[in-house]
C-alpha cells in the first residue's frame, strides 16, 4: 500500500481549524489528506513542527504543497525540524510572489558593456533576453537553476523568490534566479557567465 500523502493549500482569510475540519469531512478518511494553512495576509506562515504533525502523516509520508513563497519556507523549515527526509517533500510556487514591492532596477553585465533597465513589471531574465544577453533558463519558475547570475559587490540587497538555492546561499546575496528573482531597488553588476 503507497504511503498517505498530504496537500498542503494557503489560504489568506481561513483560519487552519475551519478548513481542515472541512476539508477532512470532504476525504471522509479516505486520503489522499488534503490540510490548508492560514498564512494570513502576509503569505508567510509558522514555521514549526506541530505542522508537519498537523498533517497526520505517518514517518514515511509524502506531502505536496504549493503557495507563496513565504510559505512555502515556513513549511520547509517545519519539514526539516521534523526530521523528515527533504525527499518526502514536494512543492511548487505560486507565481513569483516575493518579500517586497516589484520596483525597478538595473543592472550591468560583466564583460559586455551592457546596462539593462529591468522594469517593476518584468523580470531579469526578460529584461536581459531583450537587450540581447544570451541566458540559459528552462522552467521561468525559480525551481531549475539554469538562469542563475552572479551578483557582484557588496550592499545589494535581492528578493528571493527562487526555491532553487539553500537559505544560506540566498543569505550570501551573491546569486539569484534571474527569471523571478529581483533587487529590491538600485543598481548591481551582473556575470551571466558567458565568455566571449
Amino acid at each position: 500500500m503507497p504511503a498517505p500523502k498530504a496537500s498542503l493549500q494557503t489560504s489568506g482569510n481561513n483560519p487552519v481549524s475551519s478548513s481542515r475540519a472541512n476539508l477532512e469531512a470532504m476525504v471522509n478518511g479516505a486520503g489522499p489528506y488534503v490540510f490548508a494553512l492560514d498564512t494570513g495576509a502576509s503569505g508567510v506562515g509558522r514555521a514549526d513542527a506541530s505542522l508537519v504533525e498537523e498533517l497526520a502523516l505517518p514517518p514515511d509520508g509524502e506531502c505536496y504543497l504549493c503557495g507563496p513563497i513565504g510559505m512555502l519556507e515556513a513549511a520547509k523549515a517545519a519539514w526539516a525540524e521534523s526530521g523528515r527526509p527533504v525527499s518526502r517533500l514536494r512543492y511548487e510556487v505560486f507565481g513569483d510572489s516575493g518579500l517586497f514591492a516589484e520596483k525597478p532596477f538595473s543592472v550591468e553585465v560583466l564583460n559586455r558593456g551592457t546596462r539593462v533597465a529591468v522594469r517593476s513589471d518584468q523580470s531579469l531574465l526578460d529584461a536581459l533576453i531583450g537587450a540581447g544577453v544570451e541566458m540559459i533558463h528552462d522552467c521561468r519558475r525559480g525551481e531549475c537553476g539554469l538562469c542563475a547570475v552572479q551578483v557582484l559587490g557588496e550592499g545589494v540587497e535581492i528578493d528571493h523568490r527562487d526555491v532553487f538555492f539553500s537559505a544560506e546561499e540566498k543569505a550570501a546575496g551573491h546569486k539569484m534566479c534571474a527569471c523571478v528573482s529581483r533587487l529590491t531597488e538600485g543598481h548591481a553588476v551582473i556575470d551571466v557567465g558567458y565568455r566571449n
